[in-house]
């Protein structure tokens, strides 16, 4: 077991107390603003507080912590209640609503709250007709009443109409398809004619720098032979020449 002394239970004055001190500070306290100007200010305000309620001989001596935690337990309370009375309103199906006890503590409680308006979640009161089945009783309504060629341009006058989007497939025919094929084809065709053309002609060119450069080999070589036929003739002449002079 621990040495430490058991705190003492907030009595029905002592909450009473805190709630009259806390009302005298609540638009402090119960700022919404969450700035470090606005949270240093309630804690100065709470230590303030403090001293006044261990001031009054009735109340026992409590921290400024221990007096917070205390109104925040008030405060849950207080809106759980008022939840509960909410969702028992919503649910009594047109029938009596009994309400509870009163609580002494609640007045100042909602006072200081400034009249805190509890939302629920997941509860359709029994009165109110969900707009989707609004609409569908107005739409059988209408059609009661109304002929069928005029009833469609009621209902879209009013925005009763559903509609739903859907996105157009575009279906060509088989002929269409047939000479779009037969359009690609020939476009291959013609590219391939081109091609071998200028592939044609590549060639030819090669071809034709291969002639000259063998027109040009068999020309120095019939240069060459003319000089050595030159040279043939001018040794026989001059050995001629010889002999008649011997």
């Amino acid at each position: 077991m621990s040495g430490e002394p058991k705190r003492a239970i907030f009595s029905a004055d002592e909450k009473e107390s805190l709630k009259i001190l806390v009302k005298k500070y609540k638009d402090i306290l119960e700022n919404k603003k969450t700035d470090c100007v606005s949270v240093s200010q309630k804690k100065k305000t709470w230590i303030q507080l403090a001293v006044e309620y261990n001031s009054l001989a009735e109340n026992s001596s409590r921290t400024p912590q221990q007096l917070k935690k205390c109104w925040e337990n008030l405060k849950n309370k207080r809106k759980m209640e008022l939840s509960l009375e909410k969702r028992e309103r919503l649910t009594t199906g047109g029938g009596s609503f009994h309400p509870p006890a009163d609580d002494p503590e609640a007045p100042l409680t909602d006072d200081i709250l400034g009249g805190v308006d509890i939302e629920l979640k997941d509860v359709i009161d029994s009165d109110i007709i969900p707009q989707e089945h609004e609409n569908e009783c107005i739409e059988a309504f209408i059609a009661e009443d109304i002929p069928q060629e005029t009833s469609e341009v009621t209902l879209n006058s009013i925005g009763l109409e559903k509609t739903q989007s859907s996105k157009r497939k575009t279906y060509v025919g088989r002929g269409t398809a047939i000479e779009r094929e037969l359009a690609v084809r020939l476009d291959r065709i013609e590219l391939l004619k081109k091609q071998e053309a200028e592939l044609h002609a590549a060639k030819m060119q090669e071809q034709q720098l291969r002639i000259k450069e063998a027109e040009l080999k068999l020309l120095q070589t019939e240069e060459e032979g003319r000089l050595r036929i030159e040279i043939l003739k001018e040794q026989l002449l001059q050995e001629h020449n010889k002999r008649n002079i011997c």
